[in-house]
Protein backbone atom coordinates (compact mmCIF):
# COMPACT_ATOMS: atom_id res chain seq x y z
CA UNK A 1 0.00 0.00 0.00
CA UNK A 2 3.06 2.23 0.21
CA UNK A 3 4.20 1.70 -3.35
CA UNK A 4 3.00 5.13 -4.53
CA UNK A 5 5.29 6.82 -1.98
CA UNK A 6 8.48 5.33 -3.43
CA UNK A 7 10.93 7.62 -5.18
CA UNK A 8 13.19 6.50 -8.02
CA UNK A 9 16.03 6.32 -5.51
CA UNK A 10 13.94 4.16 -3.18
CA UNK A 11 13.42 1.68 -6.01
CA UNK A 12 17.15 1.66 -6.76
CA UNK A 13 18.08 1.01 -3.13
CA UNK A 14 15.63 -1.88 -2.83
CA UNK A 15 16.82 -3.34 -6.14
CA UNK A 16 20.47 -3.20 -5.04
CA UNK A 17 19.72 -4.98 -1.77
CA UNK A 18 17.71 -7.67 -3.55
CA UNK A 19 20.40 -8.14 -6.21
CA UNK A 20 23.40 -8.44 -3.86
CA UNK A 21 21.61 -10.00 -0.85
CA UNK A 22 23.72 -8.15 1.72
CA UNK A 23 24.72 -4.48 1.44
CA UNK A 24 26.11 -2.22 4.14
CA UNK A 25 24.68 1.24 4.73
CA UNK A 26 28.06 2.72 3.76
CA UNK A 27 27.97 0.87 0.45
CA UNK A 28 24.41 2.06 -0.20
CA UNK A 29 25.44 5.62 0.58
CA UNK A 30 28.28 5.46 -1.95
CA UNK A 31 26.04 3.92 -4.60
CA UNK A 32 22.86 5.96 -4.27
CA UNK A 33 23.60 9.09 -2.21
CA UNK A 34 26.81 10.40 -3.76
CA UNK A 35 25.15 13.70 -4.61
CA UNK A 36 25.01 16.61 -2.20
CA UNK A 37 27.35 17.55 0.62
CA UNK A 38 29.36 14.99 2.57
CA UNK A 39 27.44 15.87 5.73
CA UNK A 40 24.05 15.31 4.12
CA UNK A 41 24.76 12.01 2.35
CA UNK A 42 24.76 9.83 5.45
CA UNK A 43 21.68 11.54 6.88
CA UNK A 44 19.64 11.07 3.70
CA UNK A 45 20.77 7.46 3.38
CA UNK A 46 19.78 6.63 6.96
CA UNK A 47 16.40 8.30 6.61
CA UNK A 48 15.68 6.40 3.42
CA UNK A 49 16.63 3.06 4.95
CA UNK A 50 14.55 3.69 8.06
CA UNK A 51 11.56 4.45 5.84
CA UNK A 52 12.07 1.34 3.69
CA UNK A 53 12.30 -0.81 6.83
CA UNK A 54 9.13 0.73 8.21
CA UNK A 55 7.35 -0.04 4.93
CA UNK A 56 8.70 -3.62 5.12
CA UNK A 57 10.53 -3.40 1.80
CA UNK A 58 13.96 -4.29 3.24
CA UNK A 59 15.29 -5.69 6.51
CA UNK A 60 18.30 -4.83 8.67
CA UNK A 61 20.53 -7.27 10.47
CA UNK A 62 20.83 -6.48 14.16
CA UNK A 63 24.60 -6.96 14.08
CA UNK A 64 26.64 -4.16 12.55
CA UNK A 65 30.17 -4.28 11.14
CA UNK A 66 33.11 -2.78 13.00
CA UNK A 67 33.14 -0.55 16.04
CA UNK A 68 31.26 2.57 16.97
CA UNK A 69 27.60 3.41 16.53
CA UNK A 70 26.30 1.29 13.70
CA UNK A 71 29.79 -0.06 13.06
CA UNK A 72 32.47 1.37 10.77
CA UNK A 73 30.49 0.12 7.78
CA UNK A 74 27.10 0.61 9.43
CA UNK A 75 24.31 -1.92 9.50
CA UNK A 76 23.78 -4.61 6.90
CA UNK A 77 20.59 -4.57 4.83
CA UNK A 78 19.01 -7.67 3.31
CA UNK A 79 15.95 -8.46 1.16
CA UNK A 80 12.67 -8.56 3.02
CA UNK A 81 12.28 -12.29 2.29
CA UNK A 82 15.80 -13.22 3.39
CA UNK A 83 16.42 -15.59 6.31
CA UNK A 84 20.02 -14.44 6.87
CA UNK A 85 20.83 -13.63 10.49
CA UNK A 86 24.44 -12.46 10.41
CA UNK A 87 26.75 -10.52 8.08
CA UNK A 88 28.44 -12.68 5.46
CA UNK A 89 31.94 -11.25 4.79
CA UNK A 90 32.22 -13.10 1.48
CA UNK A 91 28.95 -11.63 0.18
CA UNK A 92 29.91 -8.15 1.41
CA UNK A 93 33.30 -8.42 -0.33
CA UNK A 94 31.51 -9.14 -3.61
CA UNK A 95 29.23 -6.15 -3.05
CA UNK A 96 32.27 -3.98 -2.28
CA UNK A 97 33.92 -4.94 -5.56
CA UNK A 98 30.79 -3.84 -7.38
CA UNK A 99 30.70 -0.53 -5.50
CA UNK A 100 34.34 0.23 -6.37
CA UNK A 101 33.84 -0.62 -10.03
CA UNK A 102 30.63 1.43 -10.12
CA UNK A 103 32.47 4.41 -8.63
CA UNK A 104 35.12 4.08 -11.35
CA UNK A 105 32.69 3.98 -14.28
CA UNK A 106 30.11 1.90 -16.12
CA UNK A 107 30.02 -1.78 -15.19
CA UNK A 108 27.81 -4.82 -15.68
CA UNK A 109 27.97 -6.89 -12.49
CA UNK A 110 26.01 -10.08 -11.92
CA UNK A 111 26.60 -11.81 -8.56
CA UNK A 112 25.38 -15.27 -7.63
CA UNK A 113 23.04 -16.83 -8.55
CA UNK A 114 22.50 -14.64 -11.61
CA UNK A 115 25.97 -15.44 -12.98
CA UNK A 116 25.54 -19.23 -12.88
CA UNK A 117 25.67 -20.80 -16.31
CA UNK A 118 25.24 -24.29 -17.65
CA UNK A 119 28.21 -25.21 -19.83
CA UNK A 120 28.32 -28.63 -21.45
CA UNK A 121 27.43 -31.15 -18.75
CA UNK A 122 28.38 -28.94 -15.81
CA UNK A 123 27.28 -25.72 -14.13
CA UNK A 124 29.80 -22.93 -13.69
CA UNK A 125 29.24 -20.94 -10.48
CA UNK A 126 31.69 -18.05 -10.16
CA UNK A 127 31.12 -15.44 -7.47
CA UNK A 128 30.32 -12.84 -10.12
CA UNK A 129 30.28 -12.15 -13.83
CA UNK A 130 31.55 -8.68 -14.71
CA UNK A 131 31.89 -6.61 -17.87
CA UNK A 132 34.12 -3.53 -17.72
CA UNK A 133 34.59 -1.61 -20.98
CA UNK A 134 33.60 -4.72 -22.95
CA UNK A 135 36.14 -6.86 -21.08
CA UNK A 136 34.58 -9.95 -19.47
CA UNK A 137 35.56 -11.39 -16.10
CA UNK A 138 34.58 -14.26 -13.85
CA UNK A 139 35.43 -13.32 -10.25
CA UNK A 140 36.33 -15.76 -7.49
CA UNK A 141 36.60 -13.99 -4.15
CA UNK A 142 38.86 -16.01 -1.87
CA UNK A 143 38.79 -15.68 1.92
CA UNK A 144 41.23 -18.49 2.67
CA UNK A 145 38.57 -21.08 3.50
CA UNK A 146 39.27 -23.61 0.74
CA UNK A 147 41.95 -26.27 0.65
CA UNK A 148 44.42 -26.42 -2.27
CA UNK A 149 42.53 -29.40 -3.70
CA UNK A 150 39.36 -27.32 -3.74
CA UNK A 151 41.16 -24.49 -5.52
CA UNK A 152 42.46 -26.97 -8.08
CA UNK A 153 38.93 -28.34 -8.61
CA UNK A 154 37.70 -24.78 -9.20
CA UNK A 155 40.46 -24.20 -11.75
CA UNK A 156 39.55 -27.43 -13.53
CA UNK A 157 35.88 -26.41 -13.69
CA UNK A 158 36.80 -23.09 -15.32
CA UNK A 159 39.04 -24.94 -17.77
CA UNK A 160 36.18 -27.28 -18.63
CA UNK A 161 33.96 -24.24 -19.21
CA UNK A 162 36.67 -22.66 -21.36
CA UNK A 163 36.80 -25.76 -23.56
CA UNK A 164 33.00 -25.88 -23.93
CA UNK A 165 32.25 -22.15 -24.04
CA UNK A 166 29.58 -21.28 -26.63
CA UNK A 167 31.64 -18.44 -28.17
CA UNK A 168 35.27 -17.41 -28.44
CA UNK A 169 35.19 -14.74 -25.74
CA UNK A 170 35.67 -16.69 -22.55
CA UNK A 171 35.83 -14.38 -19.52
CA UNK A 172 39.19 -13.97 -17.81
CA UNK A 173 39.07 -15.65 -14.40
CA UNK A 174 40.30 -13.42 -11.58
CA UNK A 175 40.90 -14.77 -8.08
CA UNK A 176 40.59 -11.84 -5.67
CA UNK A 177 42.15 -12.53 -2.27
CA UNK A 178 40.29 -10.76 0.53
CA UNK A 179 42.18 -8.48 2.88
CA UNK A 180 43.80 -9.95 5.97
CA UNK A 181 47.15 -10.93 7.40
CA UNK A 182 46.96 -14.22 5.50
CA UNK A 183 46.39 -12.53 2.12
CA UNK A 184 49.95 -12.49 0.66
CA UNK A 185 50.52 -16.17 1.55
CA UNK A 186 47.09 -17.08 0.22
CA UNK A 187 47.79 -15.26 -3.05
CA UNK A 188 51.02 -17.26 -3.43
CA UNK A 189 49.16 -20.52 -2.76
CA UNK A 190 46.67 -19.82 -5.56
CA UNK A 191 49.48 -18.74 -7.86
CA UNK A 192 51.23 -22.07 -7.23
CA UNK A 193 48.06 -23.95 -8.10
CA UNK A 194 47.79 -22.04 -11.37
CA UNK A 195 51.51 -22.53 -12.11
CA UNK A 196 51.05 -26.30 -11.75
CA UNK A 197 48.83 -26.24 -14.85
CA UNK A 198 50.24 -26.52 -18.35
CA UNK A 199 51.31 -23.14 -19.80
CA UNK A 200 48.34 -23.00 -22.16
CA UNK A 201 45.89 -23.83 -19.35
CA UNK A 202 47.26 -20.96 -17.25
CA UNK A 203 46.07 -18.45 -19.86
CA UNK A 204 42.59 -17.60 -18.49
CA UNK A 205 43.67 -17.07 -14.87
CA UNK A 206 44.92 -14.14 -12.80
CA UNK A 207 45.27 -13.51 -9.06
CA UNK A 208 45.37 -10.27 -7.10
CA UNK A 209 44.87 -8.85 -3.63
CA UNK A 210 41.52 -7.22 -2.95
CA UNK A 211 42.76 -3.64 -3.09
CA UNK A 212 44.44 -4.28 -6.45
CA UNK A 213 41.34 -5.65 -8.19
CA UNK A 214 40.00 -2.33 -9.41
CA UNK A 215 43.23 -1.18 -11.04
CA UNK A 216 43.87 -4.61 -12.56
CA UNK A 217 40.40 -4.91 -14.08
CA UNK A 218 40.33 -1.37 -15.46
CA UNK A 219 43.96 -1.53 -16.67
CA UNK A 220 43.24 -4.72 -18.61
CA UNK A 221 40.11 -3.26 -20.12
Amino acid sequence: MYIHHLTARDHQVVATIEHFRQVSSHQLERLHFADGSEASRGVRCRRTLIRLIRWQLVKRLERSIGGGPGGSEGYIYIPVGSTMRAPNPHTLDITELYVRLHEAGDVVFEPEPYCHQRVGERTLKPDAYVVVDDKRWHLEVDRGTEWPAQIRAKLNLHLYAWEHWPDERFPRVLFVVAQGSYAPARKRLIERQIASLSPEDQEPFAVCLFDDALSLMTLHS
